[in-house]
């Protein structure tokens, strides 16, 4: 019940049957987001649509996955962000916790992952912060900050 409250929650969305339903639209789309708890199911979404050369396929939770344009991730969005500020992705950490944060984590000169991040995920990742729950991300931001006091 959690996991499809926090699915319909979202805005900016419409329920279809198929994925041929989209196709005869000319609704411009940026992500696609398929949500099921039905294993085989997803499952079998994944293996089709695994096949397209012309998309990026992504999952954010245990029930869903994500296609998207193929150039859309999140490590190009960092590095897109880092070049319009004038920085350098040397100097970025980026945080994250699942399947579509992989770019984002091997873009960033630092990678850290979420302790509730999949296993995988957490291989991946340069360190391991605490929880969601337990405010990972303010953790990190707070040892940045004092990292950069004591070096002042």
């Amino acid at each position: 019940h959690h996991a499809a409250a926090k699915q319909y929650s979202q805005t900016g969305f419409a329920f279809v049957a198929s994925y041929e339903d989209i196709l005869n639209t000319n609704a411009e789309l940026y992500n696609v987001l398929a949500f099921s708890f039905d294993d085989k199911k997803r499952k079998k979404g994944w293996d089709h649509f695994s096949k397209q050369h012309d998309m990026t396929l992504v999952s954010s939770a245990d029930h869903n996955f994500e296609l998207e344009h193929k150039d859309a991730s999140k490590g190009n969005a960092l590095t897109y962000v880092v070049k319009e500020l004038g920085g350098s992705l040397q100097d970025t950490i980026a945080i994250g916790d699942s399947f579509n944060d992989v770019s984002m984590l091997q873009t960033a000169g630092k990678g850290i992952a979420m302790a509730n991040a999949h296993a995988e995920i957490k291989a991946l990742a340069d360190d391991v912060t605490l929880t969601n729950d337990e405010n990972g991300v303010a953790s990190v931001i707070e040892k940045v900050l004092e990292a950069q006091l004591e070096a002042h």
